[in-house]
């Protein structure tokens, strides 16, 4: 997909991604992001903010990284999704890390990604008409009631996520649904008073995670949201 330039990352020491880039696809609503890891160099032409082609030469593979990958498993760390927040450096802050983040918004904590392999098999498929039509036929699962009168970034970034302006009556909460991997879907505005700060309203039990991205734990009879999907909250909600 054509796009721009949004970010990148010289030096391989900085982040567990090496070399990196990630480019900005603002054609489509919501915007996506593709970021492209591990890599060996950049190609010379690529500046902050320059127009990508499709099919245009980004750099080469490699096995960059802020840890030891062996030369014989070089491979490209790909990804595609959403990017949750402008203020992302305010949750950063907020958090004990022992080291500052140099990446701003594009410390990968605040790039939430889903399945590329599904994706480009719909769109092989015929049946993609757009990345929106993608993403809003994905399926639901999680809905959480956040208790908050913050309009969560992300709708900055993508109005198209919501369906109603918070202007429009008084808002003390607000509906946010996840699809797979906890790919943001729909933020709506709520008058409803929650009983808790966080309350998982609906989960989909046949939802098979894996072990990297469970989005709810069950504690005591009760579902509650799992530390990955806390995080992508505290960061869509902190001002």
């Amino acid at each position: 997909m054509a796009g721009r330039v949004a970010y990148i990352n010289q030096d391989p020491r900085a982040s567990s991604y090496g070399k990196y880039l990630v480019l900005e696809h603002m054609s489509f609503a919501p915007t996506l992001y593709t970021l492209y890891a591990h890599l060996d160099s950049f190609s010379p032409k690529l500046v902050v903010g320059k127009k990508v082609e499709v099919a245009e030469v980004l750099g080469d593979m490699g096995n960059s990284s802020s840890f030891a990958i062996p030369q014989n498993r070089a491979h490209l760390h790909f990804e595609l999704g959403l990017r949750l927040s402008d203020r992302f450096q305010n949750w950063y802050n907020r958090k004990t890390f022992t080291s500052p983040n140099k990446h701003g918004n594009f410390n990968g904590f605040n790039l939430v990604g889903l399945d590329p392999l599904l994706f480009f098999k719909s769109y092989q498929s015929g049946n993609l008409k757009s990345p929106a039509d993608y993403i809003g036929n994905l399926q639901e699962v999680v809905r959480v009631l956040v208790k908050s009168d913050v309009k969560p970034s992300i709708l900055k970034i993508n109005p198209s996520l919501s369906s109603k302006h918070p202007e429009d009556s008084e808002t003390l909460s607000w509906v946010c649904s996840f699809g797979p991997h906890g790919i943001p879907l729909n933020f709506e505005p709520t008058n409803e008073r929650g009983s808790q700060n966080v309350e998982v309203i609906y989960f989909n039990d046949s939802y098979k995670s894996g072990p990297c991205r469970k989005l709810v734990v069950r504690k005591n009879n009760q579902l509650l949201p799992s530390e990955q999907l806390q995080a992508y909250l505290e960061i869509l909600f902190t001002e």
